[in-house]
C-alpha cells in the first residue's frame, strides 16, 4: 500500500495535475517533491507536495510529465507503516525513504500527522491515517 485518499474535509475529488519528473520511475501513490523544476522521490528531508497518480515499471525521461495530486491540509492519505513502532495520535512522523510509507519509528523531520491508526502499536504493514504536513 502507497499513499491514497482517505477523504477530504469537503467530500471534494482532488484535482489531477500533470507536471514534468525527473527520471524517476513513478508507482502510484508515492510521494514527491520538486527539485530543479522535476519531481523527484519525497522522504526524509524532503517535505512531500505531492502525490504520483501513475505507475511505470521504469524510470521516466526526464521532463515526462505524469499525474499527480496536489497535497493540502484538508486531505486525509490512507497508507501504512515501515515497520515496528507506537502510532500515536497526534504525533508527528517521517516519511520513510523512496515515499511510499510512514517511518512509524523516527520524528526528525514530522512530515506525517497521524490522525488515526488500525493499532496502537504498529507493525510493518499497519494501516495509518493522517495528513502530510511541512
Amino acid at each position: 500500500m502507497a499513499f491514497s485518499v482517505y477523504k477530504t474535509d469537503d467530500g471534494r475529488v482532488p484535482a489531477v495535475e500533470y507536471l514534468p519528473a525527473g527520471a524517476i520511475t513513478p508507482k502510484a501513490g508515492m510521494l514527491l517533491y520538486v527539485s530543479s523544476g522535476l519531481l523527484a522521490v519525497a522522504g526524509g528531508s524532503h517535505a512531500p507536495r505531492y502525490v504520483s497518480m501513475t505507475e511505470k515499471s521504469a524510470a521516466v525521461s526526464s521532463g515526462t510529465l505524469i499525474p499527480v495530486i496536489r497535497v493540502a491540509p484538508d486531505i486525509i492519505f490512507k497508507t501504512e507503516a515501515d515497520g515496528a513502532g507506537t502510532a500515536v495520535v497526534g504525533a508527528l512522523y517521517d516519511i520513510a525513504s523512496g515515499g511510499m510509507k510512514v517511518d512509524i519509528d523516527a520524528s526528525t523531520h514530522d512530515n506525517f500527522e497521524l490522525t488515526g491508526a488500525e493499532a496502537a502499536s504498529t507493525v510493518n504493514g499497519t494501516v495509518l491515517y493522517g495528513r502530510i504536513v511541512g
